[in-house]
């Protein structure tokens, strides 16, 4: 029987967390990558949510996996306490906790992109209040989590780490009631939660202790089949890249007696942890495109069923298991949805009704299965269903299936070519491209549209003013801005 250490992970999480398996195995995971040759390969997360939502719970939990010696949980203090912190020097620290924090103030921010940055070392300098002279300390990158209520980040931090936004709904909070009183092995989709797991605990801990003490390498031999997942029109595409690779390897040292070794003394990842990285999907889509399940589920559900009114939505969502839906929740993820382009919207005689963009896909775990097979043909168990498949390619069918990855291409072509035909969908990706532009780069001018968009000066002063007649953004001099939905007048 195929086994491998993360379906030992899944079963230490469900013991002690109810729900939200993609979420700790992302937050482990990252935390592993402390154990790794070089810095570069290093992961911080951020962990979100809903104020008791269960984000220092489900952030406590993977990270007590790891051995308290090479691990820093810093309280709340000061706002600079972490950074004067000893153990922020100290090599046998390894990984840092920090505390939840309400507010992230600039000089933590800066702080937080230097310690998760492109640099193995920097330089971070303040004043002495008693001397007045400025000191500098020599630091060292280190992966770190923190929890953060939820609210605005800083955009270029959140390029730099891996978001982790934890799953809350009715049937959790239940659970988590019953749990509450004292409940155990309570059951949730399929699965009970809530028991023992001192023994899974320490098995886990000894193996990570162990690699605490080797320099291992990882060689990742199917690169080209894994690049789909990436989007290569982001910016920080590169960084999410290395993400994907990182968890890949992680995985590999973690099952480091199950990897077979080539001749330069390298472990060699395999299929499986191909698996290990997909069950971590819900996490990855978020960090490397801003969307989450519900998104993706949404997306997905409108490329079977065109034309859906918002009541038809929820349901599906809720059918699903998801999420109990507002409709100013759903309101507010289709405008969000549409403004990128992935979908888009018409009115009817009984309201807005959405369709998806056959011609911009939301990531989902495209994998070239076939070139993962030429390189490792053994068989793969699902962590998360505990299922074993015959080998990579049977286990790929299953992810097709279960994200609607397979689309009819007539069908596809013939909606997209509606879609044309309708609203003029290149107009429409020209202006939803500017206003994505706009918001990452907090403001645009005719300039910038000429250089990006490679288009007459013109037509990029019309396409601006069109914008701020619709309300969408506003002219400050030179410079327009996106003008938030409910701030339109």
């Amino acid at each position: 029987m195929k086994s491998d250490l993360s379906t030992k992970l899944i079963e230490y999480s469900r013991g002690r967390i109810i729900g939200n398996e993609p979420q700790f195995l992302s937050i482990f995971y990252s935390a592993i990558t402390a154990f790794a040759p070089k810095p570069k390969e290093y992961i911080s997360t951020i962990v979100t949510g809903e104020s008791s939502g269960g984000k220092t719970h489900v952030s406590r939990v993977a990270v007590d996996l790891l051995p308290p010696e090479n691990v820093k949980h810093l309280t709340a203090g000061s706002e600079k306490a972490p950074i004067y912190s000893r153990s922020i020097r100290d090599d046998t620290i390894k990984f840092i906790q920090f505390a939840e924090l309400q507010k992230l103030s600039p000089s933590i921010i800066e702080f937080m992109k230097s310690l998760s940055g492109d640099d193995d070392e920097f330089v971070y300098e303040y004043t002495n209040s008693v001397a007045g002279n400025t000191v500098q300390l020599k630091l060292s990158k280190k992966p770190y989590t923190i929890t953060y209520a939820q609210g605005l980040i800083d955009k270029e931090l959140q390029t730099r780490v891996m978001m982790v936004p934890i799953e809350e709904n009715a049937e959790i909070n239940k659970a988590v009631v019953l749990q509450k009183f004292g409940e155990t092995h309570i059951p949730y989709k399929d699965h009970e939660y809530i028991y023992d797991v001192s023994d899974v605990a320490s098995e886990i801990t000894d193996v990570v202790r162990s690699l605490a003490s080797h320099s291992i390498e990882v060689l990742i031999p199917y690169p080209r089949a894994l690049i789909m997942m990436v989007n290569h029109h982001r910016a920080e595409s590169k960084r999410h890249a290395q993400t994907i690779s990182s968890l890949i390897k992680a995985s590999a040292r973690l099952n480091f007696w199950d990897r077979e070794v080539d001749e330069d003394g390298r472990l060699i990842a395999s299929a499986q942890d191909v698996v290990n990285l997909i069950s971590m999907f819900p996490v990855l889509q978020s960090t490397m495109q801003g969307s989450d399940l519900i998104d993706s589920f949404i997306y997905n559900y409108l490329l079977g069923h065109p034309s859906s009114s918002d009541s038809e939505i929820i349901r599906a969502v809720e059918d699903e298991g998801l999420t109990e839906l507002r409709r100013d929740e759903l309101h507010n993820r289709l405008q969000r949805l549409e403004t990128e382009n992935y979908i888009y919207r018409e009115a009817s005689a009984t309201g807005a009704l959405s369709s998806a963009n056959f011609e911009k896909r939301i990531v989902a775990p495209t994998v070239n299965w076939n070139e993962v097979y030429e390189c490792d043909s053994s068989e793969v168990i699902d962590p998360l269903t505990g299922k074993v498949y015959k080998d990579i390619r049977s286990y790929g069918e299953y992810i097709i299936e279960r994200y609607g990855l397979e689309i009819d291409e007539e069908e596809a072509e013939r909606r997209a070519e509606k879609i044309r035909k309708d609203i003029g969908l290149d107009e429409a990706i020209l202006r939803n491209n500017i206003i994505t532009f706009e918001r990452e780069n907090e403001g645009v001018t005719a300039q910038d549209i000429v250089s990006e968009f490679n288009i007459p000066m013109l037509k990029a002063m019309d396409i601006l003013q069109d914008l701020e007649a619709s309300g969408a953004f506003k002219c400050e001099g030179d410079v327009y801005k996106f003008v938030p939905y409910d701030q339109r007048r």
